[in-house]
């Protein structure tokens, strides 16, 4: 490794880059849209590792974990209701607005805003490392065990009620940045000696997307698990590139620094471009990049007061959450 990829500098940089080929993956009706999902892996990841950098050999309070759960829970929310008024006036397909709408949308994190199932796994991804950084008390052999038992329950009830993909083909990847952190200097010193891995880093994601490319358009078991075998293998071009190349653009920096809200609102600008425009008798042909310019740039300057409103919301509230 030639530089600190996971250095809180290059992670910032690095989420930027994600956040812009989610927007851009999300411009997509085809299989480019699977690259979402790729993103997606990344951020779990590098949030698993974050959360074990932060916490571990710590003790953890009350508070610090309704912060935790905060700093996620209040921009959902902000969104949610920007969304909620934005509906309000078009109500395109009816059901967003109604009060039964609003309720599953914010019970199941399902709502217009269009990334809650993200939010939703990574909320259940905290309280699950939580549960067993308590249990624990400072093991890590038993914290990967209690992890897992918890994860698999979960895994287990996902696909038997949710029938959910998400989840199942993303969500370990937060446990593998945990991982990163626990045997750092291990995988460090076995990646520098086997420099083969570099070709595999490379081959695996270029060999599942064209298995994936070749079946895509046929509904079946099998292109499921090919989605599901490139998800997992097309992540490690990512980490090829962390390890390879180190990011400078001041650009990302900024770009970091609005990404949660960029992610959160960018889908639903993306639906009112396309399908409201045409209800207001604007004949556009939305080409990918079109729409993906187009979005990006509207999700950002939405993002900037959002963060800074976010900001003045978080004080108080956190005062509060001390005070207790």
């Amino acid at each position: 490794m030639e530089h600190d990829f996971l250095s809180k500098e290059q992670t910032a940089r690095l989420k930027a880059i994600l956040c812009i080929l989610v927007v851009f993956a999300h411009s997509n009706s085809n299989v480019m849209r699977e690259y979402g999902r790729v993103c997606v892996c990344v951020f779990f990841f590098l949030s698993g590792f974050s959360m074990a950098f932060t916490t571990w050999g710590k003790k953890i309070s009350a508070s610090y974990v309704i912060k935790k759960f905060a700093n996620i829970l209040i921009p959902y929310f902000m969104v949610e209701i920007l969304y909620r008024i934005l509906f309000h006036f078009y109500n395109v397909e009816g059901e967003p607005n109604t009060i039964k709408g609003t309720i599953n949308g914010i019970l199941h994190f399902s709502p217009v805003v269009f990334a809650g199932w993200y939010i939703e796994v990574l909320i259940l991804l905290f309280i699950i490392y939580f549960i067993a950084y308590k249990i624990a008390a400072g093991d890590k052999k038993r914290f990967i065990v209690s992890y897992l038992v918890i994860y698999a329950a979960a895994l287990i009830y996902d696909i038997v009620y949710a029938r959910s993909l998400p989840m199942g083909a993303t969500a370990h990847f937060f446990l593998l940045g945990v991982l990163m952190h626990f045997y750092r200097d291990r995988i460090r010193s076995f990646y520098k000696k086997n420099y083969w891995l570099n070709y595999l880093m490379l081959l695996l994601p270029l060999l599942s997307f064209v298995f994936m490319y070749l079946i895509y358009e046929e509904e079946s078991l099998l292109k499921n698990a090919a989605v599901v075998l490139f998800v997992n293998f097309g992540a490690l071009i990512f980490f090829w590139i962390g390890l390879r190349v180190k990011f400078k653009a001041k650009a990302l920096d900024v770009i970091s620094k609005y990404s949660l809200f960029i992610y959160m609102t960018h889908v639903g600008i993306q639906y009112i471009l396309i399908t409201v425009l045409p209800l207001w008798g604007f004949k556009v042909r939305w080409i990918v990049f079109t729409a993906f310019l187009a979005s990006f740039a509207i999700a950002f300057i939405v993002s900037v007061p959002l963060h800074h409103l976010c900001n003045l919301i978080k004080k108080p509230v956190f005062k509060l959450i001390d005070r207790r």
